[in-house]
């Protein structure tokens, strides 16, 4: 036989054996219906759902932010061991961009000794993740398990809580 021939017929019994061994894998999830129109903050909303049990979690930052002015920072306190936490700080800091956000490690004993180390004129809101706001704080838009946005401006009457 020409080699040709064979190195196709080789090729082809490893792709059979390849389909026959994917397929069982695949199929569930092709058939689960997980599959359709992508929304521009899918990837975002589908981690931030995970994290906070919340829909559409990125839009809810956006509307919030988009009503900040854009020449203050925007600071994010959570616990400094947390790593869900410093993964919420990369998506919110994506999100926030091209506003600047600061990450305030804290502890839930010191979260107001470390606010209070912060120049609050040049915040214009502190975003808590899993670490309750001061009381000395004004009140701010809570929602999910451990988000909570206190803004330090006013903001527009369309912001959703």
């Amino acid at each position: 036989m020409d080699r040709g021939v064979i190195h196709s017929i080789v090729s082809g019994a490893f792709c059979g054996a390849y389909l026959l061994t994917s397929i069982p894998i695949i199929a569930p999830v092709m058939t689960a219906g997980r599959f359709g129109p992508i929304d521009p903050f899918h990837s975002s909303n589908s981690y931030l759902e995970e994290l906070t049990q919340t829909r559409h979690a990125s839009e809810r930052i956006l509307q919030i932010v988009s009503t900040l002015p854009s020449s203050k920072t925007i600071a994010i306190a959570l616990p400094g061991n947390d790593e869900q936490g410093a993964f919420v700080e990369e998506i919110v800091a994506y999100l926030c961009w091209p506003r600047e956000l600061r990450w305030v490690p804290v502890a839930n004993e010191n979260v107001e000794d470390e606010l209070r180390a912060i120049d609050p004129e040049t915040l214009s809101a502190v975003i808590f993740w899993k670490v309750k706001p001061p009381s000395w704080m004004p009140p701010g838009v809570t929602w999910g398990e451990g988000i909570t946005i206190v803004p330090l401006v006013a903001l527009d009457a369309g912001v959703k809580q």
